[in-house]
């Protein structure tokens, strides 16, 4: 059974509706610092190029300071293509470094006990 609309059936809650404060959306470009940072590095883990977790992003000074490990020299390049895209007008300084995967070990051979 879905549930009704707040107002219809329930009037004395209409009042809940209009006590709430309006969302005020910024341009990213007056976004405070840690948030645009926290953004980017949201877009980063997202944008399929890098798909990344790990990455770390700050802004300080109008430079865009991105760490962490990726596992190849094309996804470190897509980390600064990303930022540029994504933050024009601010520099974007790669600090990203290339960690291959390691090969796996040898096989491990598990015996029933005895």
């Amino acid at each position: 059974m879905p549930w009704p609309p707040v107002g219809r059936n329930f009037p004395r809650e209409r009042h809940l509706l209009s006590a709430a404060p309006p969302i005020v959306t910024m341009p990213p470009s007056q976004e405070p610092a840690p948030y645009r940072g926290e953004r980017l590095r949201q877009a980063l883990a997202q944008d399929l190029r890098v798909a990344e977790l790990g990455l770390g992003v700050e802004i300080v000074d109008g430079t865009v300071i991105v760490t962490g490990t990726v596992p190849t020299e094309g996804r470190r390049a897509a980390v600064a293509e990303v930022v540029a895209e994504l933050a024009p007008g601010l520099l974007v300084r790669n600090d990203v470094t290339v960690v291959a995967p390691e090969t796996p070990g040898p096989e491990e051979l598990v015996r029933p006990p005895q």
